[in-house]
C-alpha cells in the first residue's frame, strides 16, 4: 500500500477535503498504517504529511480529533519526531502569544492537564537521550523544556511546578550530563527553569546543594549561555542559592576537596565574567562570587592549620 503512493494520496485529500467524514477516514487509515514499523517510517518521511495531520488537531469535530490523537498516541513512543516537533511547537506558540490571545487559548488547554503531559513527554525524551541519541529529537527536547519554563512563570502553574519532584529530577539529570554539546540549548533552558523553581522552593534548593555533581554541571553550562544575558543571570542565581547552603564543616575531607576543585577550576571563568560583564552589587553573580571566595578562604585556613608546625608536632605546645 505504501509503495502504491497511498500516503501521498491521503496527504493530498486531507489538505483539500471539505468533508469531515472523509477527513476522519483518511486519518484512521494513517493511524492504522502507523501501527506497523515500515509504514510508520514512510509516514514520517512523506513530505508534508505530518504537517497536514497536525493541522487536523484544529478541527472542531470529535471523530476527526480522536483519529488525529490516536495517530499521535501510536507514534508517541516511536520515531515520529516531526509530529512531536510541530505539536509542541504549536503549544509553545500559544504560551508565548500576546496576552489577549493567550487569555482565549489557554483556558481550554489548561483542562487537558498540559503540565503533566509535558513532563511525561520530557521523561520520554530523556529516556531516548540516555539511550540512542537521535539528533532530530534534540529540538523537541528543547521545545518541551521551553514550554515548561514559560508555564513556570505563570501563577496558575508555578506552585505545581515547584512541587513536582519528577520534573526537578529530569532537569537535574540533563544538567549533569557529561556531554552537553549536542543538547546545549536544552541544558541552558533547564537551568533557567530551575532558577524559576528554586526561587520558591527552598527544600529543593537544599536537596540540590548536597549534590556537588549538579553544581559542577551548572558551571559547565556557562559556555553555552555566553550570548544570553537572561540565561547567564539564571546560572548565577542557581549557583548563588546552592553555595549559600554549602556547609564545609559538615563535609568529609574528600567531598570538601571535590568542592574546592570545582570552584578552583572555574576561577578563570569567574574572572572573565566580572571583567567582561561588570554588574551591580545586588546581582546574583556577586553573591555567587562572594560565596566562592569564602569557600576558598575556608580551604586556605584549613590547609594552614593542617600543615602548621603545631598541628604536625603537637609536642611543641
Amino acid at each position: 500500500m505504501v509503495q502504491n503512493l497511498i500516503l501521498e494520496v491521503l496527504s493530498a485529500n486531507l489538505a483539500v477535503s471539505q468533508s469531515l467524514r472523509i477527513t476522519e477516514i483518511g486519518l484512521g487509515i494513517i493511524g492504522n498504517l502507523a501501527c506497523h514499523e515500515i509504514p510508520r517510517k514512510q509516514i514520517a518521511s512523506t513530505k508534508g504529511l505530518v504537517g497536514v495531520v497536525v493541522e487536523q488537531l484544529l478541527l472542531d469535530d470529535v471523530p476527526c480529533l480522536c483519529e488525529a490523537c490516536r495517530t499521535f498516541c501510536i507514534n508517541a513512543s516511536t520515531i515520529f519526531v516531526r509530529f512531536f516537533f510541530q505539536s509542541v511547537g504549536l503549544l509553545l506558540a500559544v504560551l508565548e502569544s500576546q496576552q489577549e490571545v493567550a487569555a482565549i487559548l489557554l483556558p481550554p488547554i489548561s483542562k487537558l492537564d498540559i503540565l503533566n503531559l509535558l513532563i511525561k513527554l520530557l521523561a520520554f525524551e530523556m529516556s531516548k537521550l540516555k539511550g540512542e541519541r537521535i539528533p532530530e529529537r534534540y529540538t523537541v527536547l528543547d521545545l518541551i523544556l521551553r514550554a515548561i519554563e514559560v508555564l513556570s512563570t505563570m501563577d496558575n502553574y508555578s506552585q505545581e511546578i515547584c512541587l513536582n519532584k519528577e520534573l526537578l529530577q529530569l532537569a537535574k539529570e540533563l544538567i549533569e550530563l557529561p556531554d552537553k554539546y549536542e543538547v546545549s540549548s536544552s541544558c541552558v533552558t533547564a537551568v533557567v527553569l530551575l532558577a524559576n523553581i528554586l526561587t520558591d522552593a527552598p527544600s529543593a534548593t537544599f536537596e540540590l546543594s548536597q549534590d556537588l555533581n549538579f553544581l559542577q554541571g551548572v558551571f559547565n553550562v556557562f559556555p553555552f549561555a555566553s550570548d544570553d544575558a537572561e540565561a547567564q543571570s539564571a546560572i548565577w542565581s542557581v549557583i548563588a542559592r546552592l553555595l549559600t547552603l554549602v556547609q564545609e564543616s559538615e563535609m568529609s575531607p574528600s567531598i570538601f576537596h571535590f568542592l574546592v576543585s570545582i570552584l578552583a577550576s572555574k576561577l578563570d571563568l569567574i574572572e572573565d565574567e566580572i571583567l567582561v560583564r561588570p554588574c551591580a552589587e545586588t546581582d546574583a553573580r556577586i553573591i555567587a562570587v562572594s560565596s566562592i571566595y569564602f569557600h576558598l578562604i575556608f580551604l586556605l585556613d584549613y590547609l594552614i592549620f593542617e600543615f602548621s608546625p603545631i598541628s604536625m608536632f603537637p609536642s611543641l605546645t
